[in-house]
């Protein structure tokens, strides 16, 4: 275990810090970002329901983009993930990106969303998969 995580993370940290230099400038819309802040609000405090609602109220919503349309489930999974249902948060991520295919920079988005599904495996202490999306996350990265 110790020869694994002394491999790992040192990759999964540069993954992290990467992660969060790159997403307020590249990947939120101004439709998205208020979303971003309100689930974080809702998250931090534990009303988990108060933020799940306002995502599916969110994603009901006719006229969003593509793009918005990926951060909308992709935030869903980042709330199940933070309930603790980290399995189910997987299944929502592997969803997310089939939404990938008609966005640009299909590439960066990927990368988040291997880098989610690793950060769930790492949850569960399952390593192999973990690295295995860690590694996906970083080969995905557009830098």
């Amino acid at each position: 275990f110790f020869f694994f995580y002394s491999f790992f993370f040192p990759f999964y940290s540069y993954f992290l810090f990467s992660v969060s230099l790159i997403m307020p400038a590249q990947i939120f819309t101004p439709e998205s970002f208020p979303l971003l802040k309100d689930v974080s609000q809702f998250i931090y405090s534990n009303k988990y329901d108060s933020a799940q609602r306002i995502v599916i109220e969110f994603l009901d919503k006719p006229d969003l983009s593509v793009k918005e349309r990926f951060y909308g489930h992709f935030l869903f999974a980042d709330i199940v993930k933070s309930i603790g249902n980290v399995e189910k948060a997987i299944e929502f991520l592997h969803k997310s990106k089939n939404y990938l295919n008609k966005i640009e920079n299909k590439k960066l988005y990927e990368s988040l969303v291997y880098g989610n599904i690793g950060e769930c495996w790492f949850t569960l202490q399952n390593y192999p998969k973990a690295t295995k999306n860690a590694l996906l996350s970083m080969l995905s990265s557009p830098d």
